[in-house]
């Protein structure tokens, strides 16, 4: 796990970095990170129902509406801002998906917060390993309109990018 957190700390650098020079690079404003969807691996198997059952007990976690058989689907709830929530499915295999966070600092609290649970329902400790960000998502604006008819000519002729139903 330390590793994994120092891999978002390095993140959270990096996405520092290139944002803020964004401006000087062009743009209207600096971009805003708006979602990070991270994927890991447990260091073992998971048994999704013990999951389940242990995140119905916690008090920062909540089971997702629709669970089903090989996947845990839950909600961790965010620090400090009451009513918001991080996304986390835990599959049986021991794969990992986390959503929703702005803050590469915030997943790495999210990543803690998943091995204390996985371990209180495996009852062995779980580590997660592999984190990677599998999602970046960001907003900006540019300094002028964009003229889209030219863009999606200029994409088309590029044999790298795939351009189906962007007429």
């Amino acid at each position: 796990m330390a590793a994994a957190v120092e891999q978002l700390a390095r993140l959270g650098s990096e996405l520092a970095a290139a944002l803020g020079s964004s401006c000087a690079s062009g743009l209207a404003a600096a971009p805003a990170v708006s979602a990070i969807t991270l994927g890991a691996r447990a260091a073992a198997t998971v048994d999704a129902a013990a999951l389940r059952a242990a995140a119905e007990r916690s008090e920062d976690f909540s089971v997702g509406a629709r669970p089903f058989g090989n996947c845990a689907m839950l909600r961790l709830a965010q620090p400090g801002r009451p009513g918001r929530r991080w996304g986390v499915k835990v599959f049986g295999n021991g794969a990992v998906h986390l959503t929703g966070f702005k803050d590469p600092r915030d997943a790495a609290h999210a990543a803690r917060r998943l091995e204390a649970l996985l371990a209180e329902a495996g009852g062995a400790p779980h580590a997660l390993r592999e984190l990677r960000v599998h999602m970046l998502n960001v907003g900006f604006r540019l300094p002028r309109g964009v003229d889209l008819p030219a863009l999606n000519a200029a994409l088309a002729r590029d044999p790298r990018c795939h351009t189906r139903g962007l007429d």
